[in-house]
């Protein structure tokens, strides 16, 4: 490989370690005299341009000391260069590694320089995707035939750069061509025309058959809302009905009860009144043997009263007979009809 330049050593390169001609890195270190304190050493290019010669020297062209008659590699020298680091040659990578690790980067740099066969443009590796869009000698189908523009297998495929050469050995092909597709154009400009009038009667039709939908659903909204209003007042009526019911029934419940009120009063008088009755009859009766014993020429036998079916005594008011036949109507009530006329049900 060649030598790497100075500048390229992460660390100042020693004197020592550069090439006597060129002052460059001297790699791979050839050692061309037997100096004591150091012998010179050359690199790879240098050595190349001075071995030529070498053989009528005698002493060493740059420090006069003896010179060795057959330089070779200094394995010291190289010992020292593989333990230096040094940066990749493009600028733009960011890599740092020794010399044994430069040969396996320089073949994956992203950044190295390659060429392109077809075009034999030079670009960087990573850009190798995007040259293939740009590259001159890239194969390119013709826009107007395709493929087989000029009607044989791969026709019209060609190179971008020779365009101009399938133009001219296809000219009468690419008329043929566009003066079909000039012919479909037309017919497919004629099918749009009569699908735009078929789409304008159609539109026509459905306007129409919408305004006739239109007046149906006013109508309908009309009807709609005198059936609702009538349906309203209907139903305000039947509340109303409702309400003047039920307000009677109350009405009616509550005379009803006022009634039964009256009767259960009514027939608790009637039962003091023929508690009454009773207890003046027994008194009567008590009093009568002594007026007997008194005068005894004008007593009367005392006649036997009738007796209901129940062999309760049937004379006088006394007894349940006149609570019953007070409730079954056939005994008059002490309050006059009057009365009852003017009280409410």
């Amino acid at each position: 490989m060649p030598a790497p330049a100075a500048e390229r050593f992460v660390a100042p390169l020693p004197d020592d370690m550069r090439c006597s001609d060129c002052a460059q890195a001297a790699y791979p270190p050839i050692a061309v005299c037997l100096e004591a304190d150091g012998p010179c050493v050359l690199c790879s290019t240098c050595w190349c341009k001075w071995r030529d010669g070498w053989c009528f020297r005698k002493l060493c062209p740059w420090c006069s000391a003896p010179k060795l008659a057959e330089p070779k590699e200094s394995r010291l020298y190289h010992i020292k260069f593989e333990s230096l680091k040094l940066r990749c040659e493009h600028n733009e990578c960011d890599w740092i590694g020794t010399l044994k690790q430069l040969i396996a980067h320089e073949r994956k740099c992203k950044f190295r320089l390659v060429q392109c066969y077809v075009c034999f443009h030079e670009y960087e590796s990573h850009e190798a995707a995007a040259h293939t869009t740009v590259c001159d000698g890239r194969q390119v189908q013709c826009p107007r035939g395709g493929m087989n523009c000029c009607g044989t297998p791969r026709s019209g495929v060609y190179r971008f750069d020779r365009e101009h050469e399938h133009e001219n050995a296809g000219l009468e092909a690419h008329l043929l061509r566009a003066k079909q597709d000039l012919q479909l154009e037309r017919a497919r400009r004629d099918g749009l025309q009569e699908l735009k009038e078929d789409a304008l009667i159609r539109a026509q039709d459905a306007e129409e058959q919408l305004e006739v939908e239109r007046g149906e659903a006013a109508t309908e909204r009309k009807r709609f809302r005198t059936e609702t209003a009538e349906l309203k007042s209907k139903i305000q009526i039947d509340d109303k009905r409702l309400k003047d019911e039920e307000a009677l029934r109350r009405r009616c419940q509550s005379l009803a009860s006022e009634r039964a009120s009256k009767i259960r009063d009514l027939e608790a008088r009637i039962r003091q009144l023929e508690g009454g009755s009773a207890v003046k009859l027994e008194r009567e009766a008590s009093s009568a043997p002594s007026a007997r014993q008194r005068s005894p020429s004008r007593s009367r036998p005392p006649q036997s009263a009738p007796t209901d079916r129940g062999g309760r005594s049937g004379g006088g008011d006394g007894g349940t007979s006149l609570l019953s036949r007070i409730s079954r109507g056939s005994v008059p009530s002490q309050r006059s009809s009057r009365d009852y006329r003017h009280q409410p049900y």
